[in-house]
């Protein structure tokens, strides 16, 4: 398993798959590669490209807004290794007007 990190994208991957996530728009998934048969899938440039879009519903009058990773001021990210696998932890946080962190976690294990 591996984690590899570039100007422009944050590859993760094992013997199986290979995941990539764009750093220029704060995480977002925009490649899986199938190593088994070595389709690769990628998000279309025309579509939204977002890690994560989130709706926060207001206590006082129950309105939803919608918060996106794209939205973050800061993107960063880490990886915790044990026996059985890696977790990388992709993080966005500074949001106009919130004060909000988003951790989201991809676990891969060996063979999986």
């Amino acid at each position: 398993m591996y984690v590899s990190d570039s100007t422009k994208l944050i590859r993760f991957g094992n013997d199986l798959i290979e995941l990539g996530f764009s750093r220029a728009e704060s995480g977002a998934l925009i490649s899986i590669l199938d190593k088994q048969t070595g389709y690769q899938f990628c998000q279309d440039n025309s579509g939204q490209r977002v890690l994560y879009r989130l709706a926060l519903r207001r206590y006082d009058n129950n309105e939803v807004e919608w918060l996106k990773s794209d939205e973050a001021r800061i993107f960063n990210w880490t990886k915790e290794e044990d026996i059985e696998g890696v977790t990388l932890i992709l993080m966005t946080s500074l949001f106009a007007n919130r004060d909000i962190k988003v951790m989201v976690k991809v676990r891969l294990k060996a063979n999986s």
